[in-house]
């Protein structure tokens, strides 16, 4: 017997009552995947905690990902993680989790970093609520090998987007 749940796959994501949605604007177009397939029932405790990293960077769809979110009836609440501080950040979440009356989680891990899902994942577990994990997985992962070569070759191989990663 597994203690992992079985995966599945889904064509639409609906969120129960008092679920909170948590996403990042990533900067890959999975990071929009389930937003796009997010199904909302309109009330009063329909809630969206959206991610924004710093230092910020252009590529992020952080405001595409608001928008389909407010679009789909919910409340947006943005909370900003930065990936050099980190410090404080589980505070904040825990605190936009009470104020939004969450009976549960669904995190959408898709956009996150490993640390910032470590963190969120551990907030969860401290509130005792239910967790929903979705994930959609990237098509390619960065960097290449020749990417990681480069890096390696100019000596930069030490910075954590230059090791290679598979699926």
């Amino acid at each position: 017997m597994s203690i992992l749940p079985r995966l599945v796959s889904v064509s639409r994501l609906r969120l129960a009552p008092g679920e909170v949605f948590v996403a990042a604007g990533g900067f890959e177009e999975r990071a929009l995947a389930f937003a796009k397939l997010l199904d909302v029932d309109r009330g009063p405790t329909n809630t969206a905690i959206v991610i924004q990293y710093l230092p910020k960077e252009e590529a992020n769809m952080l405001g595409e990902l608001r928008t389909l979110l407010k679009a789909k009836g919910l409340e947006v609440v943005t909370l900003q993680y930065d990936r050099h501080q980190p410090a404080g950040f589980d505070d904040q979440f825990k605190v936009a989790l009470q104020n939004a009356r969450a009976s549960s989680v669904c995190l959408d891990m898709s956009g996150l970093s490993r640390f910032a899902i470590m963190i969120t994942c551990d907030v969860v577990r401290e509130l005792n609520l239910p967790l929903r994990i979705a994930y959609a997985e990237a098509f390619d992962y960065a960097p290449t090998k020749e990417d990681f070569e480069q890096a390696k070759a100019n000596a930069q191989q030490h910075l954590p987007t230059s090791f290679i990663h598979t699926g």
